[in-house]
């Protein structure tokens, strides 16, 4: 790669965004399939041979990213490959949802996305995309709603029909899809990874929780006849904790729900960040006060070993 100009090395860069993006994209609907039918693995020779479709998917396309992930890591001048280009290269291969959120190697300070094309990752660009993504969010938050009703109301109909079961999942997989696209494009455009992460722990609950759903999976083994009484248990132990989760992530998304219809307008957010001025004006004045005491303390104390040391000289 050294041999490229560095003209070809961005025409190579640009031509593979798209392509990239969407089937870094299709590889999370082919996961989100995964995670929300893995569940019943076993339980039909139909849900069986999705399971196994949907997982071949994936390993036909893992290596795509992998392949990619070294191509972008030569692509990269010289000067850039220093540890982030590679640890960034190095989760799209791992992970290759994030492939979605990639920067440019060429140039970090920017990040391909659908309609908006190349952009430079600043502030305007963090509040461009909250509020393009601000009101799809919320409609999807919205349909927990409905889920929870149809699950609470008809619990034994979905328990006893498969397609009933199937038009669920489809419902919460759509929901976690357009969660994990948010924060996955969001996280990558903000300045402090963990910084965001910390401030948006819910999303990032509703985004992990689905995968305790992964465990399920290893089903496939039909071994439970031999398994000892503790092993046994401990099963039962975890299908327990699968309901909490899914019952967990249902809460968290009826939170995201609530907090994006108390700030889904310009008004309401500028209140909330006034507010919370207010508040850090506060602090700053209780710590200015604490501040001049301590001054205060110190200039004292100093004028007193003055004065002490002038009694001793006379």
């Amino acid at each position: 790669m050294a041999a490229i100009p560095f003209e070809r090395r961005e025409t190579i860069e640009r031509r593979l965004a798209k392509p990239m993006f969407v089937l870094a994209f299709v590889f999370l609907l082919f996961l989100a399939g995964v995670i929300h039918r893995v569940r019943d693995f076993g339980t039909t020779d139909g849900d069986a041979a999705a399971i196994w479709v949907l997982a071949g998917g994936l390993l036909v396309m893992w290596p795509i990213f992998a392949v990619e992930a070294v191509l972008r890591w030569f692509l990269a001048p010289p000067h850039c490959r220093g540890r982030k280009t590679v640890l960034a290269c190095l989760l799209t291969c791992l992970l290759p949802p994030l492939r979605m959120g990639a920067r440019s190697v060429m140039d970090p300070r920017r990040m391909w996305l659908p309609r908006l094309g190349w952009q430079q990752v600043d502030f305007d660009l963090q509040k461009t995309l909250e509020r393009a993504l601000g009101v799809p969010l919320l409609l999807m938050a919205l349909m927990i709603v409905p889920i929870l009703t149809v699950e609470y109301v008809w619990a034994d109909a979905i328990e006893a029909s498969a397609v009933l079961r199937l038009v669920l999942e489809i419902a919460i997989s759509i929901i976690w899809i357009a969660f994990a696209t948010e924060f996955i494009v969001r996280i990558s455009a903000a300045d402090k990874k963990w910084g965001y992460a910390f401030n948006h722990w819910v999303d990032l609950a509703v985004v992990l929780l689905p995968m305790f759903e992964f465990m399920p999976f290893l089903r496939v083994v039909r071994l439970t006849r031999l398994m000892k009484l503790e092993t046994v248990m401990a099963w039962v132990k975890y299908y327990r904790l699968y309901g909490l989760a899914g019952k967990g992530w249902r809460g968290f998304v009826l939170l995201q729900l609530i907090h994006r219809m108390m700030h889904r307008t310009p008004q309401a957010e500028l209140t909330r960040l006034m507010m919370q001025l207010e508040s850090k004006q506060g602090e700053r004045r209780e710590l200015d006060r604490e501040i001049d005491y301590y001054h205060r303390k110190i200039a004292a104390l100093t004028q007193q070993i003055t004065d002490d040391a002038r009694a001793r000289s006379q």
